[in-house]
This record gives structure tokens, C-alpha cells and sequence, in this order.
């Protein structure tokens, strides 16, 4: 059932500071850097390129299609991180300890709790979770790297394809990187487990990668609308 009194007010004041420092965190910290490495690599790369292709974009009318995509792929980050909220309430720390109480803390991997239907009156059974032990519990972890995978890449495709027609080589490097991430996250998930040591590093570096695409595209979007004003005021 519910946590007692004490132990949900003391979980809540962990999800409220989580909240906190992650909006501080990611959004000003992390997304300021990550914009940061796409506006290098637009700097710094092949400006003439990516300069004649944003000025086509900005011919066809294109810029609010990117910034859409864009925002399309903040979204998309915000709903796949919003649930943190809820694990934070519920186990007080989304990255705990490899051993926890004799065992793997690998049960943050559930995704659902589910319960068994008694007849009324009766003493509620424990919740239902996914095995986490031996080889059914990687098999189990292998496939929840995969939902995982399913639930962000619809949206790094969007921006992904879009900035690769302005950014052809950086969008491959991200591309390469982003596969990579996906490929050992789901081999640490499944042989380590939610951990520190285990699925975190290849989470983070493929949201780097799916941010830094995002704001490609953004930048994109960003200049060619200015790019379509000044032409609109010029006489």
C-alpha cells in the first residue's frame, strides 16, 4: 500500500529538492552547456555549408518547422524525466547504492506496479513487480533498455534528420555516439543494473547527444526566422 506518514513527508522533501536541483541542473547548468557544443560545432565547422543551407531553409519558409521539431523535442525530454518525481517519493533516491539490503537495488527498473484482485474485505497481497535476480532479471533489464529506447528516439529522429540537412558530418558523429550510448546502456542495464556504475553514464551521454541535436536544430530554426525578418524589412 502507501508509505506511512513520516517516511512519505521525508520522501516528498527529497522529490521537491530533486526537482529543485534538477531544474538547475539541466536547465540552466547542463542545457547552457550542451547549446554551448552545438553552437561550436556550427561556428566552427563548415559555416559555409551550414550557412547556404539555413539560407534555403529560410527560402522555403522552413525556420518555424525546426523550431517546432525543437520544441517537439523538449517535450518529448520533459515527459521521459517527469516521472522521476514519482520514483523520487517513492524509493528517496533515483540512484541507490549498487547493494541495498543484501541485493541489487534493481527493482527502480519497474516501470508499473501492478496488484492482485481480492475480494473485498480481503488482506491486500504485496505488489506485483518484475523479477530482478539471476538471468530473467537481465532478460528483463535487457528489455526495459529497449522500451527505453522506444520512448526517445522518435523525437531524436525528428531533430536528428533535420539537422543532419544542415549539419551533415556532425549529425553522423551524433549519430555514431548515440548508438554507441544505446548499445552499452542496455548491456549495463541488463549485466550491472540501476546504477551508478551500470545504466547512468550511457543514459547520460545519449541524452548529451539527443539535446545537443535539439538545440542544431533550434539554432537552425533561430536563424532562419531573423533571417526572413531582416529580408521582409529590407526595402
Amino acid at each position: 500500500g502507501d508509505l506511512p506518514e513520516s517516511l512519505r513527508e521525508e520522501r516528498l522533501q527529497d522529490a521537491r529538492n530533486f526537482r529543485r536541483n534538477f531544474l538547475l541542473l539541466n536547465v540552466l547548468g547542463g542545457n547552457s552547456f550542451l547549446f554551448s557544443v552545438a553552437y561550436a560545432i556550427y561556428k566552427y565547422g563548415n559555416r559555409a555549408l551550414y550557412d547556404s543551407r539555413i539560407s534555403l531553409i529560410t527560402d522555403l519558409q522552413l525556420g518555424y518547422l525546426y523550431i517546432g521539431a525543437g520544441t517537439f523535442s523538449f517535450v518529448a525530454t520533459w515527459l521521459n524525466m517527469s516521472p522521476l518525481w514519482h520514483k523520487m517519493q517513492l524509493f528517496g533516491n533515483i540512484v541507490p547504492p549498487l547493494v541495498k539490503d543484501g541485493k541489487l537495488a534493481n527493482y527502480m527498473a519497474d516501470q508499473f506496479f501492478y496488484k492482485v484482485k481480492q475480494p473485498s474485505g480481503a488482506r491486500p497481497l504485496p505488489y506485483v513487480v518484475m523479477e530482478d535476480r539471476g538471468l530473467v532479471g537481465e532478460y528483463n533489464r535487457a528489455n526495459r533498455s529497449l522500451h527505453n529506447f522506444v520512448e526517445w528516439v522518435p523525437s531524436f529522429m525528428l531533430t536528428w534528420l533535420l539537422a543532419g540537412f544542415v549539419f551533415p558530418f556532425p549529425s553522423m558523429i551524433c549519430s555514431f555516439l548515440h548508438g554507441g550510448s544505446r548499445v552499452m546502456h542496455q548491456y549495463a542495464y541488463s549485466r550491472i543494473g540501476y546504477h551508478r556504475f551500470g545504466h547512468l553514464p550511457w543514459m547520460l551521454s545519449h541524452m548529451m547527444v539527443v539535446q545537443v541535436t535539439a538545440w542544431l536544430v533550434w539554432i537552425v530554426g533561430v536563424k532562419s526566422i531573423v533571417q526572413s525578418g531582416r529580408s521582409a524589412l529590407q526595402p
